[in-house]
This record gives C-alpha cells, sequence and structure tokens, in this order.
C-alpha cells in the first residue's frame, strides 16, 4: 500500500517519511512482515507543494529510501538466479551485469507492472465478445478445413510440399524485396538467416517461425515481416532452423540457441544496435522461450528487450484447453497437437517437466518484458493464460492480450481481429527497444 504522494499535497517534512515508508511498501508487497501497516494512516496533507527531492527533505533521506528499497526488493521480488551466480553444467555462470543493474533500477524507478495489468476480462471469453466479421470467418474456415482430409493423414514431407506449391489455406509464398539471407555457423552445420530490414533500425527482433517444430521455413512469411520491420523499426532476423521428425527434439531448440547466441554478440557491430527482442508463432513462441531460459541458465545471459509470444505452446503434453477441445476445423485440435508432438519427441522418452522442452515448468525471473497474444478459439489458450501468469508472477512486466474468437494463427489473416493484435505486437516491440 502506498500512498498517492503527489495527489496528497503534504508537507515536506511528511515528503521525507511517506518516500521512506513507500520505500518499503512496494518493496515487500508480499511480504509476512508487512511493514507498510506499521503506519495505519496516511499523514494530514498540507498545501506544501515542493516536489520531493528539495529542501528541508534531505538527500540523505531519499538516497536511504532508496538503499532500503534496493536491500528489502533483493529478499521480495528478485528470485535467487537473478543475484548470484549460477552452477550450470559443471560450471559457475554469472548473471549479466548490465541484465542485473538494469532490473534493479527499473524497480527503482518505480516501472515494475501493477498487479492489475494482469487482470483477466472474464467477458472476452464469453461468445457474445466475438464480433459478427470474426464469427463469419472462422465459419469459413472451419467450411474450408472440413472438407479436407485431416493433416495427420500426410506426412511431413507431403505437407511441406503442399504448403511450397501454395496450396493450402494459407496461399501462395509471397516473398519480400526487402529481404536477404546470410548464414551462420550452427551446432550441425550453417544455419541460414532472413534479415528484413526496411529503413531506420532501433533494434533487432529474433524470430522463430511456427510449424508444429515439423513445418514451416523462415521465407513463409515475408509479408508479416516486413510489415513487423517497418512498423516496429526493427531489423527483422527469421531463423531457419532443423524440422522434426528428421531431427527430433532438441535440435531445432539447438540451432534456435545458436543463432540468438550469434546475434548477443554481433547486433552490435552487424546491426548498429544490442537492443533485442525475441518471440515468435506457435512452435516458434516454445522455441524463443526456451531459448531465453537456455541461455540465461548457461551463459547468464537475460538482457532481452522484449518477448513478443504469439499463441505459444508451453506445454506441449497438453493443457487443459488442448485436452479438452473438442472443435474441428479451426486449424488446430487435440489430434493435429498429438500428431506435432510425436514428430518433435521422436520416438524419444522425454521428461514432460524439461523445461527447455515445456517452458511453462522453467524458471522465468528475470526474463524481463513480455506480450502474450491468443485467441479464445485457439486449443492453445491454456499455454498463454498459464504462462503470462507465470511470468507476472515473476515479477516480470507482463502484458496479455485475448483476442475474442481468435483462432490458432488468426493474426495471419485479412481480419480486423488480426489487424489489432498486429498493431498491438508493433507498439509493444517499439516501445521494448526504446525502453
Amino acid at each position: 500500500r502506498v500512498w498517492p504522494v503527489s495527489l496528497q499535497s503534504p508537507t515536506s517534512r511528511e515528503r521525507c517519511e511517506m518516500t521512506s515508508i513507500s520505500a518499503w511498501a512496494v518493496a515487500s508487497p508480499s511480504s509476512s512482515l508487512r511493514l507498510w501497516s506499521l503506519a495505519t494512516t496516511p499523514p494530514e496533507p498540507s498545501r506544501s507543494t515542493a516536489p520531493i527531492g528539495t529542501s528541508p527533505c534531505s538527500r540523505a533521506t531519499l538516497a536511504s529510501s532508496r538503499a532500503i528499497f534496493i536491500a528489502a526488493s533483493a529478499f521480495t521480488i528478485w528470485p535467487l538466479p537473478s543475484r548470484l551466480p549460477i552452477l550450470r553444467r559443471g560450471r559457475i555462470v554469472w548473471p549479466s551485469a548490465r541484465a542485473w543493474k538494469a532490473r534493479m533500477w527499473k524497480r527503482i524507478e518505480g516501472s515494475n507492472p501493477s498487479p492489475s495489468a494482469m487482470l483477466i476480462d472474464p467477458t472476452l471469453l464469453l461468445p457474445e465478445a466475438v464480433s459478427e466479421e470474426t464469427l463469419a470467418f472462422n465459419a469459413q474456415i472451419q467450411q474450408m478445413t472440413s472438407a479436407l482430409p485431416p493433416m495427420t493423414s500426410f506426412t511431413p514431407d507431403e505437407i511441406r510440399r503442399a504448403r511450397r506449391e501454395g496450396v493450402s489455406i494459407w496461399g501462395p509464398i509471397i516473398h519480400s524485396e526487402f529481404a536477404t539471407t546470410r548464414e551462420i555457423e550452427g551446432p550441425a552445420g550453417p544455419i541460414e538467416l532472413r534479415v528484413f530490414d526496411t529503413g531506420v533500425t532501433n533494434g533487432v527482433f529474433l524470430h522463430l517461425h511456427g510449424g508444429g517444430w515439423v513445418l514451416g521455413n523462415n521465407d513463409m512469411m515475408d509479408p508479416m515481416l516486413e510489415e513487423l520491420s517497418r512498423e516496429s523499426a526493427t531489423t527483422v532476423i527469421s531463423v531457419e532452423y532443423r524440422l522434426a521428425p528428421e531431427n527430433p527434439y532438441p535440435a531445432g531448440l539447438e540451432d534456435c540457441v545458436a543463432a540468438a547466441r550469434w546475434l548477443i554478440n554481433n547486433s552490435g557491430s552487424a546491426f548498429g544496435t544490442d537492443r533485442i527482442v525475441i518471440g515468435g508463432e506457435s512452435s516458434g513462441a516454445n522455441l524463443a522461450a526456451a531459448s531465453m531460459l537456455k541461455i540465461r541458465d548457461e551463459d547468464g545471459f537475460d538482457d532481452w528487450a522484449g518477448a513478443n509470444l504469439v499463441y505459444g505452446s508451453y506445454m506441449p503434453s497438453g493443457t487443459p484447453s488442448v485436452r479438452l477441445w473438442d472443435k474441428e476445423g479451426l486449424v488446430l485440435d487435440q489430434e493435429v497437437m498429438e500428431w506435432f508432438g510425436n514428430h518433435y519427441r521422436g520416438g524419444a522418452e522425454i521428461d514432460p517437466f524439461d523445461p527447455y522442452y515445456a517452458p511453462l515448468f522453467g524458471d522465468v525471473a528475470g526474463l524481463g518484458a513480455a506480450l502474450f497474444t491468443v485467441g479464445t478459439a485457439d486449443p492453445l489458450l491454456d499455454d498463454s493464460l498459464f504462462m503470462a501468469s507465470r511470468w507476472a508472477a515473476a515479477a516480470n512486466q507482463t502484458e496479455l492480450h485475448i483476442a475474442p474468437g481468435g483462432i490458432h494463427a488468426f493474426d495471419a489473416f485479412p481480419t480486423t481481429l488480426a489487424k489489432e493484435a498486429r498493431d498491438r505486437m508493433h507498439a509493444f516491440i517499439r516501445d521494448a527497444i526504446d525502453r
């Protein structure tokens, strides 16, 4: 509980006292000590308008309040791995000094998100929240896909060939004139990066495409990535990672981690900026979150500008919304998710709680700001609701965008719902780069 200092216009002396108490209140909102309860009523307001930090309130008092804030928050907000060296694979890994300092000052300056930012409006989940346009579009997609044989009746190669030829609901592949390619060394050979530069570059967005770890390529989303580059003023880099079942887990993740490490080490010299946002759609969001965890755990790096995680699968074994899904013809269903998961595992027995396989079970503390986007007509709805809640609970700045009636991959289609979601993503990436 923090008194609204700027609105109460207290005296200068009262400002000093309130600043000290507020430091404790903000630093330990969940502390069992409840230090703020020692003062049950705020000071009486006065007509003084002297700003905080002016005489007679001494700078020493404000400095001590800031010190109190740091000390208290070290034991209440920041988790242990964010502050101390981590023992990984027999070696000690220190967190990034820059990332540690940035997180500390963000807490001090009051940029930690308010709990209300993560309140879910239940009306967004009701059928009445879905627009007529969205209902009509979903019915059209359902009619189109229901007339086709189930995707699970084909082999991955057959589906890849059909998509490459433009014979799918996604239509023909359109390439951007702003896209170029370059190669970097990967764990199993060269990795191709598709680079989109539309002009002004304030940061870099590392993109990991979706496709259930089995389908997709880095040249199949050119129009969306070109738009993202232009609207967010970033250079977009999309990774061509290895696909299952030919290369099951963790091969694709290893390529994504290699690309992320290369970018972390070379973004300044290659693109003139060290501000990096990472993200992806569906399985790409899984790989993005897993890459953040793996690089943090093994290298100590967590200085991401942000993460744009779109209808991700963060628990491949199936969250409740996947297991209880009973709708067909809306791009994704329980049977298709099982088909993807089986190919991704490649017949191996994988620990379902492995955080690099199922990031929902990872320690996400200190990974920074993230925007989660998901539609209510997507079997992966719970994945985003659960992951966003865990992200916020770890004291990360968290935004959750729920799109009423949005199907899986809804943002790739020409609808108002899709445009609104993309606009929000562009704004989030711009703000994260500038933060």
